[in-house]
């Protein structure tokens, strides 16, 4: 029912915010993250409401704010100084092979040409090929920052492993280039299981 109507527990959150212990603030903050997930206008509205009261809550709203930051979702994007902009572009987006087994690394790169000094969250997203022959996105923070004007080139690693919380299957799978929560550049690639 708390899924429903998490308003129940707002006033336990409020309550907690500002808690000496970190371990409590983080608390916070996932079930806030939680929340996020079927009530965004919620986290959304707390956020704005506890943004600049201290560090500590600064810290428990970017936590709280991390599915709808990787969601892409414009009003999280704004609320923390990330914006769409045309100035920033991603080109030459390759993976090292066309082809990659399951037990090794996905290795790809890009570039970013920046045109102005802006506030910028690279992402990326890998579209996973599920048992049903369908899709399923998953994405990763490469980093957020100020980066300068100018070319900056970015090679990054993903393990293809099977883990417990992830199995692989074989097929055809993406990579996607995420700025700001606009997709700029993607590529294909196999996995292949044997």
């Amino acid at each position: 029912y708390l899924k429903k109507d998490p308003t129940l527990v707002l006033s336990v959150l409020e309550n907690l915010k500002q808690d000496e212990n970190e371990i409590v603030r983080r608390s916070v903050a996932n079930n806030l993250n939680d929340i996020a997930k079927s009530h965004p206008e919620i986290v959304l509205s707390i956020a704005k409401k506890w943004r600049g009261i201290s560090e500590d809550t600064d810290k428990i709203i970017r936590h709280a704010c991390r599915t709808l930051l990787k969601r892409g979702d414009k009003e999280a994007l704004k609320l923390f100084g990330l914006v769409a902009d045309k100035s920033i572009s991603v080109t030459n987006l390759k993976t090292e092979k066309k082809t990659i087994l399951l037990g090794t690394d996905l290795t790809f790169s890009f570039t970013l040409e920046v045109k102005r000094e802006a506030k910028i969250r690279i992402e990326y997203g890998i579209d996973y090929m599920k048992s049903n022959g369908k899709t399923s996105r998953k994405v990763f923070k490469i980093s957020e920052g100020v980066l300068d004007k100018g070319i900056h080139k970015i090679t990054k690693k993903q393990a293809f492993k099977d883990f417990a919380t992830r199995k692989h299957y074989p097929g055809k799978h993406a990579v996607t280039i995420i700025i700001n929560g606009q997709e700029k550049a993607a590529v294909e690639f196999i996995l292949k299981t044997i």
